[in-house]
Order: structure tokens, then C-alpha cells, then sequence
């Protein structure tokens, strides 16, 4: 109920619209809180799953220790986005994207949480993202050796999340990182690189603090 009172009616139809056509807009797949920014409404949203209505949820109230009323939420795209099946996009969360973002099914970013995309971001099925977590393939600004100044050094570099996997508070995931099926990451951990054991517990500069670990909602 709480949620239907928070859906913003013209956001959704526009968001339906723009990604989804008319179709689109009849079946609402996708529901757009009155609290989110469509800041950047270019590119495409594309679904590898039969859509059905709410199956994409922008904006909404996930985390209760959150102070929602002043959260504001913000979708930038120009990019690709794929969906493969539910996505849920909590209050105060922002995505930024301008190359490509694959979201699993049953996908789920708390709020205040933050996706920039340059290149390429892939996320599995069940993977939860809690509050105040940043994940970026890219470093923005762009880094040259004073020898070589046509040469980059610090390009964008694929992301990718496995199945199951848990992402604690405020952590930190850079270009670059491979997550492994079934892990989850320690709140407050900085991740770059590639986590080399499955279904186990990581923390701060990639530590394996666990392993052989189940995790559930």
C-alpha cells in the first residue's frame, strides 16, 4: 500500500513510454516513485523476460533506518540496459549509465546506493546490494603517462557479480572486480580485482575471511 501511494503516475507513464511503449504504459512494468529524478531518459531498457506489471520498481521505501522523506532517487541513462527478470531500485538510488548494465532476476540496490556505468556492469540472479554502496567501472577523469600522452592508463574495466551474492553497507567496488556465485562482502570493504573463491565471505582489500559459506534474506 505504501508503495501505490508513493507511485508517481506521470513518471511511470513516461518511464513505461520512453522504454516499453504502449504497452508499456497499459501493463505498467515498470512503477517510478514520485521521489525519483529522470535526469538522463536516452538509450534503451531492453527485457530478456516476459515483463508483467511492477516487475520494475524505481524509488521505493526498502530500508526502514533510511529517512525516505528527503531521499531523493536519480535515473541517468544513454546507455543499454538488460533486464533478466524483477529489479527493485530503492529510495535515494542512482543509476548512471552510458555503456552497458545487466541486472538479473530478483535484483535488489538499497537505498542511497550508486551504479556508474561506462562500460560494461553484469549482475547475476539474487543479488542484493545494501545501502551506500558505490560500484564503478570507471575512474571518470582521464590518466596518462607523462611519456606517452595518447596513451590511457586508468580506462574503464568490465564488472561483474555473481549469482546470489550479498554486498554489504558502504563498500566500494571498482572497474575491474569479478564476484564470485554465493559470496557476500563484508560492509565497508573496498573491492578491485578478481575474488578467486566462491560462496565465501570477503572483506577489506579482498581478505577471504570465510569460506564455504550460505547466505539468505
Amino acid at each position: 500500500m505504501k508503495n501505490i501511494l508513493k507511485t508517481s503516475i506521470i513518471k511511470s507513464i513516461i518511464f513505461n513510454f520512453t522504454y516499453f511503449g504502449l504497452k508499456g504504459v497499459i501493463h505498467f512494468y515498470a512503477l517510478v516513485s514520485r521521489d525519483v529524478k529522470l535526469s538522463k531518459m536516452k538509450g534503451e531498457v531492453v527485457s530478456n523476460k516476459q515483463l508483467y506489471p511492477g516487475c520494475v520498481r524505481i524509488g521505493f521505501p526498502n530500508v526502514e533506518i533510511i529517512d525516505h522523506k528527503y531521499q531523493r532517487s536519480i535515473w541517468s541513462n544513454d546507455g543499454k540496459i538488460i533486464l533478466n527478470g524483477k529489479v527493485s531500485f530503492g529510495s535515494g538510488s542512482r543509476i548512471s549509465n552510458s555503456g552497458e548494465i545487466v541486472f538479473g532476476n530478483n535484483f535488489n540496490l538499497n537505498a542511497n546506493a550508486t551504479i556508474v556505468c561506462q562500460k560494461k556492469i553484469v549482475f547475476g540472479d539474487n543479488v542484493l546490494i545494501s545501502w551506500d554502496v558505490l560500484i564503478m567501472d570507471t575512474d571518470f577523469h582521464k590518466i596518462y603517462l607523462r611519456s606517452n600522452i595518447k596513451s590511457q592508463i586508468n580506462a574503464p574495466e568490465e564488472i561483474s557479480i555473481g549469482d546470489n551474492v550479498w554486498i554489504g553497507c558502504r563498500c566500494f567496488i571498482t572497474k575491474g572486480t569479478r564476484v564470485k556465485s554465493g559470496c557476500v562482502i563484508a560492509g565497508q570493504s573496498k573491492i578491485s580485482g578478481i575474488v578467486k573463491e566462491s560462496n565465501s565471505i570477503i572483506g577489506d582489500r579482498m581478505l577471504t575471511i570465510k569460506k564455504n559459506v550460505l547466505w539468505e534474506v
